[in-house]
Formats: structure tokens, sequence, C-alpha cells
């Protein structure tokens, strides 16, 4: 048997902010393992409006995730898992940070120091654990050598993110009043970055043709406001959302993760035009729901989509106007465009992407395989 070790990971708790999701999904999965000695420190929320809160996972699991005790001494390993960025030395024996880039670069207020994260990592123990090959780039352009830096890409809990039964797919869609609807989905913050402005063009670009579309999207009001960044996205879309009308439907409220996975589960496409993003986990999540993917090329989403079930929308690097030295995607419209009208009228890739997405994601994409690499770095 391989000898115990301690770990402690320094993340957020009960919180509806992805790197909450990421932090427990993992320590749920961690707790599973032996010979395995876990311990936690909840790290301080960066925004003092945001609250925490209860019931995003099964009432077992949040059990558990407050039953793991704070460290009382020097543990084999730290993990943070939180932000602003944490890349000095600790006690532990190693020290592993989390960091993810997705305008190519690391502003130096991302970081707990305030200065940049190159000059942080000059003769730094640290590791670096990143989740995608692009925020690997955005590292290494930040000034962080190659050595510093490893790959542990998110996952899925394939028992919750896994295709419905088309008898379950079926209520479901009544439930939501979408039954004689094709229903393009977006998950996510509503944020400048995701392109949701872009989205809202294409779906409209399609409108006259195709009045069985409507598009769906899932905001996250709590946290950032969702709703608010939604309505200024469509008052940069040209018209669209006045053209959509009451074919866009928005949700903003608190979900379980089974319920999000309803989300994905009654849907028919998931469409991502992305800007910027580091990883673009609810685009996992939906593959392995079994939707066919449209998404921006070139960015972290390259790393687990494949052509059995996404198309990508070629997309230009341009300088980003939010982030100084950063840079950003600009998809094509057009080809954005006919990738989703290629989706709604193929009924063949959608039963292939059906198959395909969730074998893909649940054979390498899993919180079970995050742990195993993680596991490999302490």
């Amino acid at each position: 048997m391989p000898p115990s070790r301690s770990l402690t990971i320094q993340g957020w708790r009960f919180l509806g902010h992805s790197y909450a999701h990421v932090n427990q999904s993992q320590l749920l999965e961690l707790l599973t393992r032996p010979g395995i000695t876990l311990f936690h420190i909840d790290a301080p929320l960066c925004n003092p409006a945001w609250r925490h809160t209860r019931g995003l996972f099964a009432a077992a699991q949040e059990a558990a995730l407050e039953a793991i005790p704070a460290p009382t001494a020097p543990a084999d390993a730290l993990l943070r898992l939180q932000f602003p960025y944490d890349v000095s030395p600790s006690d532990a024996k190693r020290t592993l940070a989390f960091a993810t880039v997705e305008n190519t670069i690391v502003p130096p207020f991302y970081m707990a120091e305030g200065r940049p994260i190159g000059e942080a990592m000059k003769n730094s123990a640290t590791t670096i654990v990143t989740p995608s090959r692009w925020a690997m780039q955005g590292l290494m352009r930040s000034g962080v050598k190659s050595k510093h830096i490893a790959l542990l890409p998110h996952g899925v809990d394939p028992t919750i993110f896994t295709p419905a039964t088309p008898e379950r797919r079926a209520e479901l869609r009544t439930r939501f009043g979408w039954d004689d609807k094709f229903v393009v989905l977006n998950i996510g913050a509503m944020t400048r970055n995701k392109g949701i402005d872009l989205l809202l063009r294409a779906v409209a670009s399609l409108a006259d043709d195709h009045p069985s579309v409507i598009l769906v999207l899932k905001g996250f009001d709590a946290m950032f406001n969702s709703q608010a960044e939604f309505l200024q996205a469509g008052e940069h879309a040209g018209g669209a959302l006045a053209k959509l009308g009451e074919r866009v439907q928005y949700f903003g409220g608190q979900v379980t993760q089974p319920q999000m996975a309803e989300f994905y589960q009654a849907a028919d496409a998931y469409v991502c035009p992305y800007r910027a993003e580091g990883f673009n986990l609810p685009a996992l999540e939906a593959a392995a729901c079994g939707l066919p993917i449209v998404t921006t090329a070139g960015g972290p989403t390259d790393d687990f989509v494949t052509g059995d079930f996404a198309l990508k929308v070629p997309a230009t690097l341009v300088q980003s106007p939010t982030t100084v030295g950063g840079q950003e995607w600009k998809p094509n419209l057009e080809v954005l465009a006919a990738h989703l009208r290629r989706v709604i009228k193929d009924s063949t890739f959608r039963d292939a992407a059906r198959q395909a997405g969730p074998a893909h994601v649940h054979a390498s994409y899993t919180w079970a395989k995050a742990v195993d690499t993680l596991l490999t770095l302490i």
C-alpha cells in the first residue's frame, strides 16, 4: 500500500461560485480515497456581498464537507484553491496553488500580493495547478516557467451529469414547457467574456426560418448579478433580444447539481461562443449529458471536445478591451450561425453526440480522474 499522506486544502465551501464547486467536488472524491488524511481551511471571500449558501450539494455531502477538520500541524501538501491567487510558501512539504487565465495574461490584481505572478514565482517552490492548456499558455506568457505549472483538468460527477432516459427527458421538457421547441442552452455568469451578445445575434438570425428555436440562459444572480449582465448583452446585440422576445428564457435562481443537470438533459444543444475562458465547465457538463456543443475554437474547450460531438467556431485573437496587455477571441459570427443551423437540422449529428459526448467525458474528465492527477502531484 502507498504511504499515508496528509493534505490541507484552503478554499471556498458552500458558495455558488465555480471555484467552490471545483473545491467541493474534489474534496468529496478525496474523502473516498484510502491513505489520505484530509484537512480544510476556509479561504476568505473576495467579495463582501457574497453569502455562504447551503443546498447546492446533497445534504449528506454537505455534512461530510462540513466535517472535514482544520489542520493542527503542517501537512505533507497544501493546495490553495481560492482568489486572489496565493503562490507564497507554506509550512507544508509541497505547496500547490490554483490559478487560471482567461485573457492570455494574469493581471497583478489577481494576485494576493498584488504584483505580477512571474515576479511572485521567482525562486518559488510552489507548483501552480491550472485546468487547461490555454491557461498554461497564459501563465507562461505572464512569466511563470513551465516547470512550475501542472495541468489539473476539472471533471464532472457522472452519476449526475449523464443523459436522461427518453421518458425522463420527455418529462423534463414538459415541465419546462419545451415540448415543441428546439432549445439552445447557455449556462454561466452572463458576463461579456461569455459572448452572450454573439449568441443572441446568431439565434436571432435563424429565428424566421426556425420558429421552434428558443434560447435558454441560466445565470447566477446571487453571485454575479447575471440578469443585469444578460440585459447589457442584449443592448450590444443589435436588436436581437427585441426580435427574439419571449423566445429567450432567462433563469437566474439557485439550483442544486441535479437540477442543473436537468437543464442540460432537457435541452437540444449547448452553444458557448466565448471570448475568454479558463476552462468552461458548463460545456463539459453539457457534453456529459449528451448535448451537441458549438463552441469557440482555440480556447480551453479544445482540450475536451472532439468532432464527434462538437462544432468549433473559428476565432481571431484580438486585444482585450478589459485586461491590460491581454487578448481575447473574436468568434466568426457567420460560422457560429451556420454551425447552429446545422445542429438544428442535422438529427444524425445530434444522435451521435448523445452517445459520443458522455462516453468521452465519463472516460477522461471525472472528478475521480482529477483527484488521481492531484494525488500524483502531492
